[in-house]
């Protein structure tokens, strides 16, 4: 016979249940996935071969991320002094479905690029993606995800500020 137990529903609560004479440790279910979308301003730092260095305005002492330039909305010589950082859950499956499950590369477009999480940082949540033999990464504050369980892979696009839709 099972013993039933008292779940709060708050998230990430921890709660003890008598039942049967004893406590018994419950915990609540993972907060739900963040699901975006977020925009989040960032302002150039250094420009590099492959990458430009911007860092949030929202908190300048984390490091935004080294934008890939193939994926800045501007020409390859062109590095804009403020961008625009479009962030959302991706829609698509991590894995294929079937015995044989593999995982699904990130998708890499011209428009958008995928990033999967890499790691847990103090502040920040960093996602990666591999293109044309290197890694590019991306630190995402976490009060981004307020509060939410942060996705497992992500969809980043970069906007000249000026050319954002409304």
């Amino acid at each position: 016979m099972m013993t039933p137990v008292r779940v709060s529903k708050k998230p990430g609560a921890v709660h003890e249940a008598a039942a049967g004479g004893g406590n018994i440790m419950a915990i609540d279910p993972a907060l739900p996935e963040w699901e975006g979308p977020a925009q989040l301003t960032c302002s150039f730092v250094s420009a590099h071969t492959h990458t430009v260095l911007y860092r949030w305005c929202q908190d300048p002492d984390l490091t935004g991320f080294y934008a890939p330039r193939a994926l800045l909305p501007v020409g390859a010589d062109e590095t804009p002094e403020q961008m625009v950082t479009v962030l959302a859950r991706s829609s698509r499956p991590l894995y294929t479905f079937g015995f044989g499950r593999e995982r699904i590369t990130p998708r890499v477009t011209p428009d958008f690029w995928e990033v999967d999480f890499s790691d847990e940082c103090a502040k920040v949540i960093r996602y990666e993606v591999w293109y044309s033999g290197q890694t590019y990464k991306i630190y995402v504050p976490k009060a981004v995800f307020g509060g939410h369980r942060h996705p497992e892979r992500i969809v980043v696009q970069m906007v000249v500020p000026g050319n954002l839709a409304q």
